[in-house]
C-alpha cells in the first residue's frame, strides 16, 4: 500500500458550506431565513462546490512535488519487479531417495516460478514444536504431578512443566509471531525431522546423512515476525540475532543426549534478521539419531535440554531427528520449515 502524504486542507464541501453560513449573521444579519431554495443559499453553495473543487487540485501538489524532488534527487519510482516468495517442496510418501534441484528450477503452478538456489529436497517431513510453558491454571493443576516428581527425583525444588505445542499448522505463518524468549521454557524452537511412514525410517535417515558419499545440506525456511518500522526514520541494516544450529546425535553409552553443531553453508536471512533461507550440513546417517519418547525407556525424556517429548505413538515412531534453532538475543518467529527454498515469477533466458 503506497504511503500518501497529509492533505494541505481536508475541508470538504459540507464543512465549507457550513462556515459560509455561520458567517451570515456577522456580515448579512437581515438575511434571517437562508433555507435550501433561497437564491443567497443557492450562491453559496456554488462557491462552496467551487472551494472544493480547487482543494482537491491543491492537496495534489504534494505528492507531485514530492517525485519531482525525488527524481531530481536520483530517486525516482522504481520499475515493476518479479514476485518473489518462500516455498517448502515436499516428496512422494513412497520415495526415501534425495532430489537435488539447482537454481532456476521451474515450479509449476498457474504463473511460472522460479528457483533462486539449490536445494537438496530431502524425503523428510518437518513439524516444529515449542516447549510452552504453563499458565497459571495449568500450573495449579500440574501442582501434585510436579510435587510427586520432585519427592520421586529427590529434586532440590519443584520441577516447571511445560507442554509441547506444534506450530504453523498446514504449514501457514502464525500471526504476530512466537517469541522465543516468553513463549518457550528453554528459548528454542525445535523441528521434527519426521518420515512419512515408520516403515522408511531408517532409509530416510540413510539418505539425509549422505550414506553412500557426499554431505547432505538441510534448507531451512526462516520467516522473522518483524515489526513495521517509520517510513520516515533512517534506517540501516537489523542487528544479527545470536543463535546457534544443533542436530540430535544417536546417545552415548552412557545414555546421554549428545547434539552437533551444524555448520551454515549459506544464509539469506541475514542472520534471521529477513526471510530467506538457511543452508544446513548435516552430520553422517550413522551420527543422527533421536531420543526415545517413552519414559519406561528413559525416565528423563523431554527434560532439560532434551527435545520435547512426543506422546503420539505415531508420529515418534517416524522421529529421526531433531534440528534444534536456539536464540541467544530477542527472536519472533512467524514461521520456519524444512526444504525450503526461495523462489522468483520470473523466467530464465538461455541463449543458444
Amino acid at each position: 500500500m503506497p504511503l500518501r502524504p497529509p492533505a494541505l486542507d481536508d475541508r470538504s464541501y459540507d464543512d465549507l458550506l457550513q462556515e459560509l453560513l455561520a458567517s451570515i449573521p456577522a456580515h448579512t444579519p437581515e438575511w434571517t431565513n437562508p433555507q435550501p431554495g433561497d437564491p443567497g443559499r443557492t450562491l453559496l453553495e456554488l462557491f462552496a462546490w467551487l472551494g472544493d473543487a480547487i482543494l482537491y487540485r491543491a492537496n495534489l501538489v504534494p505528492e507531485k512535488q514530492r517525485l519531482a524532488f525525488l527524481s531530481l534527487l536520483g530517486f525516482p519510482l522504481q520499475p515493476a519487479g518479479a514476485a518473489r516468495g518462500l516455498v517448502s517442496l515436499t516428496l512422494d510418501a513412497a520415495r526415501s531417495e534425495v532430489l537435488s534441484l539447482s537454481a532456476a528450477a521451474v515450479v509449476k503452478a498457474k504463473v511460472a516460478f522460479e528457483t533462486l538456489g539449490e536445494i537438496d529436497v530431502l524425503p523428510a517431513v518437518g513439524q516444529v514444536y515449542r516447549k510452552a510453558p504453563l499458565t497459571a491454571s495449568e500450573k495449579a493443576d500440574a501442582l501434585p504431578l510436579l510435587t510427586g516428581l520432585r519427592t520421586l527425583y529427590k529434586l532440590g525444588s519443584t520441577p516447571s512443566g511445560y507442554f509441547t505445542q506444534p506450530l504453523f499448522p498446514g504449514n501457514m505463518a502464525a500471526t504476530p509471531g512466537l517469541d522465543l524468549g516468553t513463549g518457550t521454557v528453554d528459548r528454542s524452537l525445535w523441528i521434527a525431522l519426521l518420515a512419512q511412514k515408520k516403515e522408511n525410517r531408517d532409509a530416510v535417515r540413510d539418505a539425509i546423512g549422505g550414506k553412500g558419499g557426499g554431505q547432505r545440506i538441510l534448507n531451512v525456511g526462516f520467516v522473522p515476525a518483524l515489526d513495521l518500522p517509520d517510513p520516515f526514520a533512517d534506517i540501516g541494516p537489523r542487528s544479527a540475532v545470536l543463535h546457534s544450529w544443533e542436530i540430535t546425535l544417536a546417545p552415548g553409552a552412557d545414555g546421554k543426549q549428545r547434539y552437533a553443531a551444524l555448520k551454515v553453508f549459506d544464509d539469506t536471512t541475514r542472520s534471521l534478521t529477513r526471510p530467506g533461507v538457511v543452508r544446513l550440513g548435516l552430520p553422517q546417517s550413522g551420527d543422527i539419531g533421536a531420543p526415545s519418547n517413552d519414559v519406561r525407556d528413559d525416565a528423563q525424556a523431554g527434560v532439560g535440554a532434551k527435545p520435547p517429548r512426543i506422546d503420539d505413538p505415531d508420529t515418534a515412531d517416524k522421529l529421526v531427528a531433531w534440528v534444534r534453532l536456539k536464540a541467544g538475543s530477542t527472536l519472533r518467529v512467524s514461521w520456519a520449515g524444512i526444504n525450503a527454498v526461495e523462489i522468483s515469477q520470473g523466467t530464465t533466458s538461455q541463449s543458444v
